[in-house]
């Protein structure tokens, strides 16, 4: 990572992190207003980006990446460009060669109310478009990932195409994955990875089959189910997600909540399903990227009491395939939205909505080996420099 992070310990107005060792990256509620979505991702060196787009007029959507002393703007200030209501389904990958890549939705705001999918590569200067599907249906649901060898790869919703589907950058088109779509139907929760042989496998809930959980790979040919349906009860709806991760014994893990009870669930796959069943009542789940010690970590938004905001609880998945709460806290910190993490080497980054600091965003980090990336130890921020 590089030198010169000034982490400084949170003091946010009511959102305290439970444990001294988790840290502040630069100022709580750094987005510029309060957000709509994020996401982050890390380049090489540990460096944090954060694409988010905004509630509040004017509907901007804007990366940042953390310098060392500040969140600075990466590009111009809004990457859209375009008289388009707000940025939705916000996704920011990085490629082995530090390449930023951002996906998003978006809906016109003047007739014929057009909804578009964009994909955006950062040239060092600007955004440029790979990627612009337009309909005049709906396309919601959308999901985008890099391939091991850093080919992107985009899924949604199309109304107009009759389902969901996923597409390859070929470098200069796009091609749908199988030819068709994943299923019939609306498909909810919509989530897919692209595992190390290249091999493509999705979950979703099922509107043919009661919105139950289920899961398919694509064997070359076409897009086969992986076992029967996963969950024996559907998926809470309309706002359920899910999310998608596998590991580098080839075993696949999806995390959802599942209705009534919005109960977090991990269904991992090895040959038969297997459920973990976590409990609580949960909003939201992202899973981090598999370190090559083949573990990950798993931040999921969970309801308290007497609030309608959410304590966020970070689980990691060690080598042996245990589970934990990875810094020995249940709850990580309160009053927050929409988390999510990411992982490089023994360092954990989070991201979250900041309610009491005016639902904007916020990133906290936490070290495991109890140094932090300069060297100096856990808590001993006077040896910290610019």
């Amino acid at each position: 990572m590089k030198s010169g992070f000034i982490l400084v310990l949170a003091a946010i107005l009511g959102a305290t992190p439970a444990a001294a060792q988790w840290q502040q990256i630069g100022e709580p509620g750094f987005s510029h207003l309060d957000i709509r979505r994020h996401s982050i991702a890390l380049d090489s060196e540990g460096n944090p980006f954060v694409f988010y787009s905004t509630y509040d007029t004017p509907n901007e959507a804007r990366v940042v990446k953390y310098s060392g002393i500040a969140w600075q703007t990466v590009g111009p200030d809004d990457v859209t460009g375009v008289d388009y209501w707000w940025a939705r389904d916000n996704h920011i990958a990085i490629d082995d060669n530090d390449t930023v890549y951002i996906a998003y939705s978006e809906i016109q705001t003047a007739a014929p109310y057009d909804y578009s999918c964009f994909v955006k590569r950062y040239t060092g200067t600007g955004w440029e478009i790979i990627a612009e599907f337009v309909t005049s249906d709906y396309l919601i649901q959308m999901d985008f990932n890099l391939g091991p060898d850093g080919t992107p790869y985009i899924a949604y919703w199309d109304n107009t195409e009759g389902g969901a589907i996923i597409k390859k950058y070929n470098g200069a088109t796009w091609d749908i994955i199988g030819g068709g779509v994943i299923a019939p139907g609306q498909l909810f929760a919509l989530s897919f990875i692209v595992d190390a042989e290249g091999n493509v496998w999705t979950a979703y809930a099922d509107q043919y089959d009661s919105f139950l959980l289920a899961a398919k790979k694509f064997n070359g040919s076409n897009w086969e189910m992986i076992g029967t349906h996963i969950s024996s009860n559907s998926i809470d709806l309309p706002n359920s997600r899910t999310d998608i991760v596998i590991d580098n014994d080839g075993i696949l893990y999806i995390a959802a909540y599942i209705s009534p009870d919005l109960n977090l669930n991990i269904y991992s796959f090895d040959g038969a399903w297997h459920t973990e069943p976590f409990g609580g009542t949960v909003s939201f789940v992202r899973f981090s990227e598999v370190t090559d010690a083949n573990e990950f970590y798993l931040a999921s938004s969970e309801y308290f009491e007497a609030s309608q905001y959410s304590n966020m609880s970070i689980r990691k998945r060690d080598a042996t395939g245990n589970w934990s709460y990875a810094t020995g806290d249940q709850y990580v910190i309160q009053d927050i939205r929409f988390t999510h993490v990411e992982v490089l080497d023994h360092q954990i980054f989070a991201l979250y909505r900041d309610e009491p600091n005016g639902q904007k965003s916020s990133v906290i980090t936490y070290d495991q080996s109890g140094i932090f990336v300069d060297g100096f130890e856990s808590g001993d921020l006077g040896a910290w420099s610019e």
